[in-house]
C-alpha cells in the first residue's frame, strides 16, 4: 500500500515538472494579439446573409458556404452567390451540407433536391446514393 502511494507521489511530481519544464505556446510571444490579422464577415462587408449550415474548402482554394439562402464562394475577398436554376427550382434553395471528397469534388446537398456535384468550375445533379430513394411529397 505505501509502495503504491509512493509510486503515485513520484508520477504525480514528474508530470507536474514536466509541466513547468515544457513552454508550449499557441501564438509567437513577442506579438501582441493586435498584431495578427483577423476578419469578420457580416452583411456589411459583403456577405450576402443567412444561417450557415456548412462550410467546405476544395482544392482550388475556395471556401463554399451553404446557407439557409443559397450556395455562395469566397475567394477570401469576395463572397459570390451561387446560382444552380438548371438543377434547383430556385437559385436561393437553402443547402443543408457540404462536404469534399478525395477527388476534389464538392457535393452539395440543398433541400428538396437531390445531391449536386461540383467538379471544375460546374454543377451536375447526381443520384449517388439515392438510386431507390423517392422524394417525400407533401
Amino acid at each position: 500500500m505505501i509502495c503504491c502511494l509512493n509510486q503515485t507521489r513520484w508520477t504525480l511530481t514528474g508530470i507536474v515538472l514536466v509541466g513547468l519544464v515544457t513552454d508550449a505556446r499557441a501564438l509567437d510571444p513577442n506579438r501582441l494579439p493586435s498584431q495578427y490579422v483577423r476578419g469578420q464577415w457580416t452583411t456589411e462587408t459583403g456577405f450576402p446573409g443567412g444561417a450557415v449550415n456548412g462550410i467546405a474548402q476544395t482544392v482550388d482554394g475556395y471556401l463554399w458556404i451553404g446557407t439557409d439562402r443559397g450556395l455562395i464562394r469566397f475567394d477570401g475577398f469576395n463572397f459570390r452567390p451561387v446560382s444552380f436554376t438548371s438543377i434547383a427550382a430556385a437559385s436561393n434553395v437553402p443547402i443543408l451540407q457540404l462536404l469534399t471528397d478525395a477527388g476534389g469534388k464538392l457535393w452539395i446537398r440543398p433541400q428538396g433536391a437531390y445531391l449536386v456535384c461540383q467538379k471544375m468550375a460546374s454543377l451536375r445533379a447526381s443520384d449517388t446514393g439515392y438510386r431507390n430513394h423517392r422524394p417525400v411529397r407533401r
